[in-house]
């Protein structure tokens, strides 16, 4: 499928459905296609424009990925902000994608959570009422990830990984990470059980922290 990495602007595919958008009604097709339940199997080509067409959307609001063509940026100015029904078409397509699609297996073949937490961090850009923090962390870069305190690179033998979740699609998570000494010195312990899964009351200290830094952000 050419180029292939966790990012939904980091396909051939994609690239190529992006290049021939001419108006929202190029946006909205493949969403609508996914999202439409006429559908069997949702093939790995469909799949990523349908991503690439919902990360455009998320750029559209001022959350756009990491990845994102420069080129694309004239694109999106030209296009008013979506709908909140457009939004939740481009949730639920997402959401769809990573729970059952050709393109889900050949990712979960590749043993990759890297493409899982781009999934979990687009549905949360596509919402305006959810808490968000921009990362780069959820596209492995050389040295380990970006800190969700921090921001700064985190060695593999220093880091600490929690899933949250959002309120409103049950089962659709992302990863956040952070050095040892940023969650201890910003959360409250306890940070895991005895069998070693991460405590309830620790995500939801994250889950509020993300949201005092997205809110922080619109005020400034």
């Amino acid at each position: 499928m050419g180029a292939w990495n966790p990012g939904n602007f980091s396909n051939d595919i994609a690239l190529d459905y992006v290049s021939g958008i001419a108006s929202m009604d190029d946006l909205k097709r493949p969403i609508d296609t996914v999202v439409s339940g006429l559908l069997d199997y949702i093939d790995a080509d469909l799949a990523c424009e349908a991503l690439a067409a919902a990360d455009l959307l998320a750029g559209m609001l001022g959350r756009p990925a990491t990845d994102l063509p420069e080129k694309t940026q004239d694109l999106l100015s030209k296009f008013s902000e979506p709908s909140a029904d457009m939004l939740t078409l481009a949730r639920t397509a997402a959401a769809r994608i990573l729970e059952a699609s050709e393109l889900a297996e050949l990712w979960k073949e590749e043993e990759s959570q890297a493409w899982n937490d781009v999934i979990g961090d687009l549905i949360q850009r596509l919402d305006p009422n959810t808490a968000y923090k921009s990362q780069e962390s959820e596209i492995p870069v050389e040295g380990g990830f970006i800190c969700s305190v921090c921001e700064g690179i985190i060695p593999d033998s220093d880091m600490i990984t929690v899933e949250i979740g959002f309120p409103n699609m049950p089962g659709i998570t992302m990863g956040t990470y952070f050095h040892h000494s940023c969650l201890e010195a910003n959360f409250k312990p306890p940070y895991f059980s005895s069998e070693g899964s991460v405590e309830d009351a620790l995500k939801r200290q994250i889950e509020r922290f993300l949201l005092s830094e997205d809110n922080n952000r619109k005020e400034s």
